[in-house]
């Protein structure tokens, strides 16, 4: 919890100490493990690293939606389009209900593969479902992908 409360306040030093901590304590938490490799992933840090937390994370909790999408959205930072859109689509398929966040993630890797049709139908799912990034309404509003 410290973890994540030091991330939010962008505090990363702090953060990742956290969670380090709290992995050496325990290294089959998968929320620790996935809420970090996350949290790397939206700073565009030790994607690796992340990848593999990520990868352990899932080991534990398969089906877990919001692991699924943290693995796919590593890869997308990683460049790893089509690989990323696999991985965020089966969170959605996980999802009883997919959050913005994961429907959002799938139109942006959408958008990089090339097919803008598809990605302004998620994005716009992930208007409906509310709480999207900052980004979404100018996405939609302009057809373009912003990050």
């Amino acid at each position: 919890m410290l973890a994540d409360t030091y991330y939010y306040l962008d505090a990363h030093d702090e953060s990742d100490r956290f969670y380090q901590k709290a992995l050496e304590k325990n290294p089959d938490n998968a929320t620790a493990l996935n809420n970090y490799s996350y949290h790397l992933a939206l700073r565009k840090e030790r994607l690796d690293e992340a990848l593999e937390m990520s990868g352990r994370a899932l080991e534990l909790q398969p089906e877990n939606a919001a692991f699924l999408d943290t693995y796919g959205w590593i890869l997308y930072q990683k460049g790893e389009y089509q690989e990323a859109s696999t991985w965020i689509k089966k969170a959605i398929e996980a999802s009883d209900e997919p959050n913005a966040t994961i429907l959002e993630h799938y139109g942006d890797a959408m958008y990089k593969l090339g097919d803008k049709e598809e990605a302004l139908n998620y994005w716009r799912q992930a208007q409906k479902a509310g709480n999207g990034s900052d980004y979404l309404d100018k996405k939609i509003e302009d057809g373009t992908l912003y990050e």
